[in-house]
């Protein structure tokens, strides 16, 4: 969605002595009034529980999620960031952390998501957030091997629609 504001600019020349008058409208320039800029990276790793070097139930993993806001000419109030992580894998309770705001939610013993308040932002600006957290493959979410793919994320904010995407992350892992 594109909304576009077209600046009208009007200059009037008014001859000396009051001879003749010239009148002359120039028109501005389009400018674009485009939402925000968001962009999200997606990165993980895993804790070295085991020699085996297979991603397995009950092994900890760190997630990182490295998202960058662009307020362009708004200033965008009330950013926030939601994390969900999916549902085969449980939160470990206060290892959210923030690079920028503040972690309303996903620090406390059975939080099942993760809210950073990142709060109001300048126009003009490019606003970057890191968010880490520690995840523990649940001991039954499969009997045998599956994939950890569905890790979803949305930004909100005051003015503009909410922002979401979902993560593929094709993290194959076995329950022996």
């Amino acid at each position: 969605m594109r909304l576009w504001v077209l600046v009208l600019a009007a200059v009037v020349v008014v001859a000396a002595a009051g001879v003749g008058a010239e009148e002359e409208v120039v028109v501005g320039e389009e400018r674009s009034l485009n939402p925000p800029e968001i962009s999200i990276d997606f990165s993980w790793a895993r804790s070295m529980q085991d020699a085996s070097g297979n991603v397995e139930c009950a092994d900890k993993l760190t997630f990182a999620y490295r998202v960058m806001i662009r307020s362009g000419l708004f200033e965008p109030t009330n950013v926030a960031v939601r994390i969900s992580p999916e549902e085969m894998v449980t939160l470990t309770a206060g290892t959210v952390t923030t690079s920028t705001g503040t972690v309303g939610t996903g620090n406390t013993a059975g939080d099942s998501f993760i809210v950073v308040d990142i709060g109001d932002l300048s126009s003009l600006t490019e606003t970057i957030a890191v968010i880490t957290f520690d995840v523990v493959i649940k001991r039954d979410a499969v009997d045998g091997s599956a994939f950890l793919s569905d890790q979803s994320i949305v930004v909100t904010q005051d003015f503009w629609p909410a922002t979401s995407q979902n993560f593929i992350d094709g993290i194959f892992f076995t329950c022996p």
